[in-house]
């Protein structure tokens, strides 16, 4: 007699697929809650086990995409794939496998337990700006990015290979054309910005438990469902989770207001799409996110089109005047949040020169992937591009090559992801203006939820039901391209500046 296990695969092979695939995605989650903790709540000298815990679960999550048994119910489950859905569950899950498969589990195990430690020693090198304590971190980590994109496929240039993990549907040679318009477009448009713009608006002392409140204040206002989320301050901000569970961080300056907001708005973007995943879904592709092109555009949607337009401006400042005793003008405001000057930080940059930033990153790890560039002598390169794009110099490491915490994760080829979904949130904007009404005014009247109901029905509810490109057809009538964005700057800034 046959048992019910066999007989479940033989009768339901699409079923057995989605069943293996919930149980390696469930342990994935596991893994994001461990990083979620060493980030924001471990103590410091959590981190030799910690890093053996991480090891051992990203071995297991490897063992569980690359085993025999779900190659076997790939194979099976794609003779039955009868609907789209079942055909998005076998694509994603054939990638995965296949992909994986090629990569010892040695390999996984090292890359956990290296990026486990080099968080801390990020954190601690940026705090103390001093690149010599993260430098054999990095190294060691490009190293086995290197080997790992090596291991993928020996035939194609590493970087790519690198990219294709953050976004594995949208070729590179399509992301490289729209970035070089989005850098050919924007150039005449930086040099047009006024020598003076005023940014005092958002400047001086600003309470950061105040700060707190007024952030919890806003994101209930936007919609992040706190049952099913938290903010908590972290040395860079991120958002990770589930459509239960979706988690925010975020990082506060006292002498920036604009800042901390800012960050905490594009967080929200990324939670508020995870906590819009459907649910019944959890754990399959259907109920995943479709990668990191379309996570950005979510999160540069409310950070530049929400959180930096008049609208919201005008709806804020009275909370800000309530909250911290002071008068401020959202006219004043408005073009503060929304001045053109290139700075150090990329977090912080303007929504033009932001791109710049994400050059420099680009350039820098791809010389360092295909060995042109050495770990020794990656600060001052560093320090030369960002003169080159910027105009400017970092003063130390903590505002160079230390700012950002995404090497230390292992994350390379993530980079490139930013702007291009900077593309699509301006593609998203146009096409949500065009079916409900300007954003200014939805934001002026807190009327939040037409955005939301919109983002989720033509967005968030695919989860991975569609390719990047073909999602982001489906959602606004057009491939990937730069023209809408450049077309949104070029109108705003002249609104902006006139204002000056």
């Amino acid at each position: 007699m046959m048992n019910g296990g066999l007989l479940a695969a033989v009768t339901d092979p699409v079923g057995t697929l989605r069943k293996k695939v919930r149980r390696a995605s469930a342990l994935e989650r596991a893994l994001g809650v461990l990083r979620w903790d060493q980030e924001v709540m471990m103590p410091p000298g959590g981190t030799p086990a910690r890093a053996e815990e991480r090891s051992a679960l990203a071995s297991l999550v490897h063992d569980a995409w690359t085993s025999q048994t779900i190659a076997d119910a790939i194979e099976r489950a794609e003779g039955h794939a009868s609907t789209p859905e079942d055909e998005a569950l076998v694509r994603e899950a054939r990638w995965r496998h296949e992909r994986r498969a090629r990569v010892p589990d040695e390999l996984i195990e090292e890359l956990a337990d290296v990026t486990a430690r080099a968080h801390p020693a990020w954190a601690k090198a940026r705090r103390e700006d001093n690149f010599g304590t993260f430098a054999p971190f990095l190294e060691k980590i490009v190293d086995l990015r290197r080997e790992y994109a090596h291991h993928v496929n020996p035939d194609e240039d590493a970087y790519t290979v690198l990219f294709e993990d953050h976004e594995p549907w949208l070729p590179w040679e399509t992301a490289q054309d729209a970035l070089n318009a989005l850098a050919t477009g924007l150039a005449p448009l930086i040099q047009q910005a006024p020598s003076l713009q005023g940014d005092h608006a958002l400047k001086g002392t600003w309470v950061e438990e105040k700060q707190r409140e007024l952030m919890n204040e806003i994101l209930q206002e936007l919609g992040y469902d706190f049952d099913r989320g938290r903010l908590d301050e972290s040395e860079h901000p991120f958002s990770t989770g589930n459509p239960h569970d979706a988690r925010i961080t975020t990082r506060l300056h006292e002498d920036d207001l604009a800042s901390g907001l800012t960050s905490t708005v594009h967080e929200f973007g990324h939670a508020l799409y995870t906590q819009n995943l459907p649910r019944e879904h959890l754990g399959t592709p259907l109920g995943k996110a479709r990668d990191l092109v379309v996570h950005e555009a979510n999160a540069r949607f409310w950070e530049n089109h929400i959180a930096r337009s008049l609208g919201f401006w005008e709806a804020l400042t009275p909370k800000i005047q309530d909250r911290f005793d002071c008068p401020i003008d959202p006219l004043d405001a408005w073009r503060a949040v929304n001045r053109i000057q290139p700075g150090a930080i990329r977090v912080d940059a303007d929504e033009l020169t932001y791109h710049a930033h994400i050059v420099l990153r680009t350039r820098t790890e791809k010389r360092l992937i295909d060995g042109s560039l050495s770990i020794t002598d990656a600060p001052t390169y560093w320090n030369e591009q960002m003169l080159d794009l910027l105009g400017i110099e970092p003063s130390n490491a903590s505002e160079g090559i230390l700012q950002d915490v995404h090497w230390s994760h292992g994350s390379i080829g993530y980079f490139p992801t930013y702007s291009l979904g900077s593309l699509f949130s301006a593609q998203i904007a146009a096409r949500i203006e065009e079916d409900i009404a300007p954003l200014p005014e939805l934001t002026l009247a807190g009327q939040y939820a037409p955005i939301r109901a919109w983002l989720e029905e033509n967005i968030h509810r695919h989860g991975q039901l569609y390719t990047t490109p073909n999602l982001i057809e489906e959602a606004t009538g057009s491939t990937l391209t730069a023209d809408a964005f450049l077309t949104y700057a070029e109108e705003k800034y002249e609104r902006v500046w006139e204002a000056s």
